[in-house]
């Protein structure tokens, strides 16, 4: 039963990692210059308002718009939050494909598209974690530290690449980034409350004798 609720406890950790994957865009969204779209604005409403299955329909009408202005970065915003969506309905296979679809529009040379890689790295490596398939999941949250913005971001991708680990009972290495991301991360840190978690959680996997 430990064991069930220890998995349970992780898989909704990660979920609430997809939640505020959802602010950052939005915020990364506010400092940039896009032109009145009516499909676009109906969406984030519809996402205000946490009406997900509208959001997806007017985000994927909006994509296009921005594809045949020719506005690359937010067409990719579009999709990385489709694919969020997808990826919370359970629909990994389609959330890969359509962060995939969002790969293809962002450039890596690019600095300002750095956060985006990271939000669109990180819902990847959600995705294929879904369905099973650790070692590549673990590829790209590697790949979404590698462009996080700041500290809280990059603790954020690595818990997620230990709960993978964790997942395919690589238990000592999952705890090793856990312990890093708690003693990096302040009491007040609003991250410390999960690190600590995960952090007793998985120690009591390898060592018995500690009681979480």
């Amino acid at each position: 039963m430990r064991c069930q609720l220890f998995t349970l406890l992780f898989s909704i950790l990660l979920l609430l990692a997809c939640h505020s994957e959802r602010q950052k865009l939005a915020e990364t969204d506010s400092k940039l210059t896009v032109d009145s779209n009516k499909n676009y604005a109906k969406a984030n409403s519809f996402l205000e308002q946490g009406r997900y299955d509208s959001s997806f329909v007017y985000f994927d009408l909006a994509s296009d718009d921005f594809i045949q202005e020719g506005d690359s970065l937010h067409a990719a915003i579009c999709l990385i939050q489709m694919a969020i969506t997808l990826f919370e309905e359970g629909d990994y296979y389609g959330a890969q494909e359509t962060s995939l679809e969002a790969d293809k529009l962002l450039d890596s040379l690019n600095q300002s598209h750095s956060d985006l890689l990271a939000f669109n790295y990180n819902n990847l490596g959600n995705a294929i974690s879904g369905y099973g398939d650790n070692e590549t999941a673990i590829v790209y949250y590697d790949l979404a530290v590698q462009y996080a913005a700041n500290k809280i971001d990059e603790q954020t991708y690595k818990n997620n690449k230990a709960v993978t680990l964790f997942s395919a009972k690589r238990f000592k290495e999952a705890f090793l980034i856990h312990k890093e991301n708690l003693k990096s991360a302040g009491k007040k840190d609003k991250n410390y409350a999960r690190c600590l978690s995960n952090y007793a959680n998985t120690r009591w996997r390898i060592d018995k004798a500690y009681n979480p």
